[in-house]
């Protein structure tokens, strides 16, 4: 994966360098209206568990994409979820924020989707 310019969005940290704007869906979860990321984001296996830990409530994804995301949302419980979302938006880059998904994340979905 090529790297990124400092201060540039990605799927782990989507907002640039300094920025306090974070993804809140916590308010739309409340209301019950639910919260939907679709695209690359939910594509990602470390990313789904990380939003699933803010609340999002529903993934859109292409086809190919599920069998992974699904294998990873399986194996881990919305505590676990929660602790995810928790450590990646500490994160101060994409870089962080992607290892700190993959620690937290169980080492079976690791080792069997290759993260």
């Amino acid at each position: 994966m090529p790297s990124r310019p400092a201060g540039w969005a990605s799927a782990l940290r989507p907002r640039p360098s300094g920025s306090t704007n974070r993804p809140e869906p916590e308010p739309a979860v409340a209301e019950r209206s639910g919260a939907t990321v679709c695209g690359e984001s939910a594509s990602d296996p470390l990313m789904a568990l990380a939003l699933t830990g803010m609340g999002v409530t529903s993934l859109s994804m292409s086809a190919p994409a599920l069998p992974a995301v699904r294998h990873a949302l399986r194996h881990h419980s919305l505590a676990r979820c929660e602790s995810i979302a928790e450590a990646v938006l500490s994160a101060q880059s994409a870089d962080e924020a992607r290892m700190a998904a993959r620690d937290l994340t169980d080492a079976e979905v690791v080792t069997r989707l290759g993260l």
